[in-house]
Formats: structure tokens, C-alpha cells, sequence
């Protein structure tokens, strides 16, 4: 689902519409890719998107070539620490500067159906005060010009 307050770019293409916000634009205008999709990604989709983030991130080939050595999946990424690669041998400033753009990789919120247990159900409805599905408030997508 879409804010429509925070939507910015609408670009059409014959297959699909793709909403894309500020928040996930990078500076040469590439959409950052969501956490659930960076989960899923091999050593050579990371690797390629490293590349192509390269330019941008200030980074040196030998600074992605460390994220190789080590073997480095997408899920693995997600989870590193500046103190771990500079035990691998990466300097601080890249470190930093990946680091800093992996928080910047937009979450995917859960949808309901995606709760498996009564327990995960229940903490919802307790967060929006209710206690029937039912009573939560559908989304109301504002006007958007075009």
C-alpha cells in the first residue's frame, strides 16, 4: 500500500506502474532495493549491486572485493558491522558508508495475512486498540494528479 502524501514520481510502463518516493531514490535516481529483496540475494546479484552503487558510495574495487572474499550473501550484508569489516581489512569511511546506505534500504510492512498465530494477531489489534479484525480502518488512498 501507498502513502499518497509521501509519493513523488509515477512512471508508466506497458507491464506496470512503479510508485516509487523520494526516500527510495538515490542520487542518480536508482530505487533502492527493499530489505525483503536484498534477503534473497546471492553473492553475484550483491555483487552487482555493489558495482553499480560503486560511483556513488565512494567505494574502490578492492573494497568490494573484501565483501567477495568473505563470501558475502544478501542476508549476511543486511547484518554487518563496521567492526567486522574492518576485521576483514576495509577501511573506516567505506565501512561507514555502506553501513549507512543499507539503513537507508526501505522495510517491507507486513500484511495480515503474513501473521501465522493468534499471539501475532493479537499484538496487532492491541497496537490499534481493538479486538476484531474487522474494526481496523481500511486504507483510503488520497487523490493523486498526474
Amino acid at each position: 500500500m501507498y502513502n499518497c502524501s509521501i509519493l513523488k514520481t509515477l512512471t508508466y510502463s506497458p507491464c506496470k506502474f512503479a510508485f516509487r518516493s523520494f526516500s527510495q531514490i538515490t542520487t542518480n535516481l536508482k530505487v533502492l532495493p527493499s530489505v525483503v529483496t536484498v534477503e534473497k540475494w546471492e553473492r553475484d546479484e550483491l555483487l552487482n549491486y555493489l558495482q553499480s552503487v560503486k560511483n556513488e558510495l565512494k567505494l574502490d574495487d578492492d573494497d568490494i572485493d573484501i565483501i567477495e572474499k568473505q563470501k558475502v550473501v544478501g542476508s549476511d550484508f543486511l547484518d554487518l558491522s563496521e567492526d567486522e569489516l574492518g576485521k576483514w581489512g576495509m577501511s573506516g569511511g567505506p565501512a561507514k558508508r555502506i553501513l549507512k546506505h543499507v539503513q537507508k534500504f526501505p522495510k517491507k510492512l507486513k500484511s495480515f495475512s503474513a501473521y501465522r498465530t493468534n499471539a501475532d494477531i493479537k499484538d496487532v489489534l492491541d497496537k490499534y486498540r481493538t479486538n476484531d479484525i474487522r474494526n481496523l480502518s481500511r486504507f483510503k488512498p488520497g487523490k493523486l494528479a498526474i
